[in-house]
């Protein structure tokens, strides 16, 4: 087998060169499940040189191995407690099904964007009471399919979650996983993909999806069209000279989530709103429940009083454009927090639990100064073990090893506003050299994702 980009195979897919796009869609089959393809498709669209999106019927009438990728949502753990035992995780479409009875499919079975424990041996009830866990209907779906270990891989977000596995396969009195799993976050080789064409070609990827329900926890995912955007990017310059700074800090938050709920109240308690560019769109009083917050209490009412804040609003300051840019670029924030904010308070998708890092934090690498982030605990030690630099310098950072949850919260909003409070006196002329080693990181080096692709390489041409 003749070594070159990872052959990735989709159901349904179209694309063109000239107007440049690629659209995938899920057969009707795994409609009713929390599946979908978005992550696989804007890897392959940043980085063909690694990665060739192909039908999958292309791909399956040819002699050659390739990779199937069944893409799970958040949504897939209620979906196990409630489906049928009897019901597949996911459906290989007929052509898929074909090649790995042939031996030359390797099913990619991915959650790398969320961050969830993959086994809890309590949930559920006791005694063998628990329904089936997600690791449970992965293992189901190799037997049906036939597809041993090296050919049914698992890559979570979950950096802890090898140890999740062994426990389920200690519980399950099995010698060995019926799957090959990694642990693995593609966020930081995504930043660097968007880094790296803001920076050649002054453009950044524009993912779009479709969705139809079709009930609480199945998601009905249609289809994802990923392009270039139109709209200029101004890019990423190394060695570009600093802006005036228009805003003291970025605090942007798009989901409601507690821990941002408890970021914004204490940014409001101290009397700092209005110094920062903050995203909180107003929630629903459903929405907090669901997150325990209850949105009758006093400080709550007020709080709401404030919402949406200004930039989640038409216009901010005159910039019409700030919140269409936040959407429209996927992987990089918009130019106001890249390059006139001086600090960024960094709200992670999860704040306790297993140790996960999105692409908020690698977003905010590329920021005018130093960034604190509300995540699990570890997420500086993460990015110091690939060889991202932080700022001890200028941020106190010890928050990062804080065992407690809500503590490690209050810390690192305390080490942002005193950063905040002192920004005249900070000399942030070794945040730039921070920031541009960071770059030049994000760019350049390899990453987590890059050693994935490898892997999975090295595996076809076993199979080859």
């Amino acid at each position: 087998m003749t070594p070159g980009p990872l052959p990735v195979g989709f159901d349904d897919m179209s694309s063109t060169v000239d107007s440049g796009w690629l659209r995938v869609a899920l057969g009707s089959a795994n409609r009713d499940r929390p599946v979908w393809t978005y992550w696989f498709p804007l890897m392959c669209w940043l980085f063909p040189h690694a990665m060739r999106a192909a039908p999958v019927e292309v791909l399956a009438a040819g002699p050659a191995p390739f990779v199937y990728p069944v893409e799970l949502r958040f949504e897939v753990d209620e979906w196990c407690a409630q489906a049928p035992t009897d019901l597949p995780l996911a459906v290989l479409p007929p052509d898929a099904e074909r090649a790995s009875a042939a031996g030359r499919l390797v099913v990619v079975v991915s959650i790398a964007h969320e961050g969830r424990p993959l086994y809890e041996p309590d949930a559920g009830g006791t005694n063998g009471a628990q329904p089936p866990a997600l690791l449970d209907r992965l293992a189901a779906f190799g037997q049906w399919y036939g597809l041993p270990p090296e050919r049914l891989w698992l890559v979570s977000g979950n950096l802890d979650g090898a140890a999740h596995v062994e426990s389920w396969r200690r519980a399950r009195g099995l010698a060995r996983p019926p799957f090959t799993f990694r642990a693995c976050e593609p966020f930081s080789a995504f930043v660097g993909g968007c880094t790296a064409q803001s920076l050649w070609h002054e453009r950044a990827p524009v993912a779009d999806a479709v969705f139809r329900r079709q009930g609480r926890y199945a998601i009905g995912w249609q289809s994802t069209t990923v392009s270039w955007s139109r709209l200029p990017f101004p890019g990423i310059r190394e060695g570009q000279p600093a802006p005036p700074r228009r805003f003291r800090y970025a605090c942007l938050n798009r989901m409601f989530r507690r821990h941002r709920w408890q970021v914004l109240d204490r940014l409001w308690r101290a009397d700092v709103l209005d110094r920062g560019l903050v995203s909180f769109p107003r929630p629903s009083a459903e929405e907090m429940r669901f997150e325990g917050v209850d949105p009758t209490g006093k400080d709550a009412r007020e709080l709401l009083e404030l919402l949406p804040l200004t930039v989640d609003r038409p216009a901010h300051f005159g910039d019409a454009a700030f919140f269409t840019d936040n959407t429209a670029f996927v992987g990089l924030h918009p130019p106001a927090v890249l390059r006139e904010c001086a600090l960024e308070l960094v709200t992670e998708t999860r704040q306790e639990g297993c140790r996960f890092v999105s692409e908020k934090t690698f977003k905010a690498l590329l920021g005018r100064g130093p960034a604190a982030v509300v995540g699990t605990r570890g997420v500086l030690s993460y990015l110091h073990s690939l060889g991202v630099r932080t700022w001890p310098d200028h941020l106190d950072e010890r928050y990062d090893d804080v065992s407690d949850a809500g503590a490690r919260l209050a810390a690192a909003v305390d080490a942002a506003l005193a950063v905040d409070a002192t920004l005249a006196d900070v000399d942030l002329r070794g945040v730039d050299e921070v920031r541009e080693a960071n770059l030049r990181w994000l760019v350049d080096a390899p990453k987590p994702w890059d050693r994935l692709v490898g892997e999975l390489s090295d595996t076809l041409r076993r199979l080859g």
